[in-house]
Parts: structure tokens; sequence; C-alpha cells
């Protein structure tokens, strides 16, 4: 009988030890994940990216992460340069284990860009730099975080869905102009299937498709001359179909007309604002004509 109650006694502190070192690991596993996403975010596009929370579920074999952010780089007026409300995949909890993970599908949801160019700053051009160095389409290798390569991944599908892309234009006249293009969706296939890509390398993959994609639909939105340098610079990063990587992407026609019209108020208030300039300009050239004149005048004797 004794026997008996310490083999209990023994299968329940076993149990117990097992509940207890899979809370330990669920936690770990969420701190290693969150962690990966925010110094491979950071080191792929030189800006900081901070992600409030990544969830595992061990059982379910899901992964969840919620609220990524990439700071502005410095000196530009926004605060955040790319926010995303949060992504969602099924994972086999196994292959995190690997050095190469596979993640059959990958969905993202609510991804706002924000572009900024303000005379010859621009900050779309900080980040492409980076992503430029570090995917090694400059011609030099790849590079790799300083702490190593980590794991590397292989996205079979990605759907990016609720996009949009807001440029921030000051122009000589002075008051910001606001652009958006909308994006309903893009689609991503074979992500690293041809070489398996560093955590920190598919952020850089995702901006590079987000931005192509925003220069496609961006005719008659954006103004002319920054569509033509986002697609001088993004095709100095090569073609994302060079990496064997596959992008569709949809916007509703009705959503598009609206990113029309109100390009068109912009830059028709660009226009007033420019033409009010000219005409104040005038005024004061016309204004110390007079007053130079009146001058002249002063000092001729008689005419006082």
């Amino acid at each position: 009988m004794k026997l008996v109650k310490k083999l209990i006694a023994l299968a329940v502190f076993a149990v117990v030890l097992l509940v207890v070192g899979v809370a330990v690991a669920i936690y770990f596993i969420n701190d290693i994940v969150k962690a990966g996403v925010e110094k491979g975010g950071t080191f792929a596009l030189g800006a900081k990216t901070t992600l409030a929370s990544a969830d595992i579920g061990v059982l379910s074999g899901s992964l969840a992460l919620n609220g990524l952010e990439i700071e502005n780089p410095g000196g530009f007026k926004g605060d955040r340069f790319f926010t995303m409300g949060n992504a969602s995949a099924q994972v086999s909890i196994p292959t995190l284990r690997k050095d190469v993970v596979e993640i059959p599908a990958f969905s993202l949801t609510t991804l706002r860009v924000s572009l900024e160019k303000s005379g010859d700053k621009k900050n779309y051009q900080v980040i492409l730099d980076n992503i430029q160095k570090v995917s090694g389409s400059s011609g030099e290798s790849p590079k790799e975080p300083a702490e190593g390569s980590g794991k590397k991944f292989v996205l079979k599908d990605l759907d990016i869905r609720d996009v949009q892309v807001t440029l921030d234009l000051v122009p000589e006249a002075g008051e910001v102009l606001k652009f958006t293009v909308p994006i309903d969706r893009i689609h991503m296939t074979d992500i690293g299937s041809d070489r398996p890509l560093p955590l920190g390398e598919l952020a850089g993959v995702i901006v590079r498709a987000i931005l192509a994609t925003a220069v496609e639909r961006g005719q008659g939105i954006f103004p002319g001359d920054v569509l033509g340098d986002l697609q001088g610079k993004l095709a100095a990063l090569g073609n994302l179909d060079q990496l064997g990587i596959k992008v569709v992407s949809e916007i509703a026609p009705e959503a598009l007309n609206k990113a029309t019209q109100a390009a068109q108020q912009e830059l028709g208030k660009a226009a007033g604002q420019v033409q009010q300039q000219a005409e104040k300009a005038v005024q004061d050239a016309t204004k110390g004509v007079d007053d130079a004149l009146k001058g002249v005048k002063d000092l001729i004797p008689g005419r006082r």
C-alpha cells in the first residue's frame, strides 16, 4: 500500500514538473520570438523595431505577433515609419528547433507605412539604403547581425491585408501635403524558397513588396518625382522575382478613385499656396519700388 502511495505521489510530482516545464518553455519561447523580431527588424531596416507581444500556442501550433512598430529614422517629423496591427500563422513547434523554419501560411493585417520627403531628405531612402546593405543587393555579401545569423525562414504563402502607404510631402510652399495609396491585399509566395532568409532580411522583403506595390498603384496619387525616385531606389535592390518570390496586389476601384481625388485636391492646395506666395512676392516687390521712389522724391528740392 505504501508503495502504491509513493508511486502515485511520484506520478503527481512528475505531472506538476511537466506542467511547470511547459509553462516556463512557453514563456521563454514567446520572449525569444519577440526579441528575434525586434533585433532582426532593427538590424535589417536601420530603425528601432519593437513588438508588443508574441504568443506561441504550443498545443494549437499557432503563432501570433501583435503591435509591431518601426520608428522613423532620426531627423524626420513622424514618430513611426511602419506599424502593424497583428500577424498570425500556423507552425509546427518542433520545426522551431531547426536552423531553417518552414511556415506554410502567414498573414499580416492593418499595416501603415509613412513616407516623408522634405527637400533632399527622405526617410524611405534611409530605410532602403540599409536594406540594400543587409541583403547584399549592392554587390556585397549579405550582412548578418553581430550576434550571428540565427534561424532562417521559408514562407510558402504570405497574405497581407489592409495596407495604407502615406506620403508627407513638404514642398517649397511650406505646408505639409498628404497623399495616401490604399492597398486591399498583397499576396506573396515562395519567400525564401531559393535562399532561406534571416528574420531581418525577411522584414526587408516585406517592406520592399509594399513600397513596390505603392509605386505600381500610386500613379495619379503620388507626385511623379516621388514615384520616379522610389522606382529608382527599388530597382537598385533588384526585382523580388529574382529571389523566386511572386507578388500579386489588389486595390478596390472605389478606394483608388477616392485616393486619386484626394491627391488632386492636395495638388490644387499646393498650387494655391504657390500662387499666394507669388502674389505676395509681387506685392512686396511693388511696395519696395514705391518706397524707393518715394525716398528719391523726398530728396528732390520742392517735392516735399
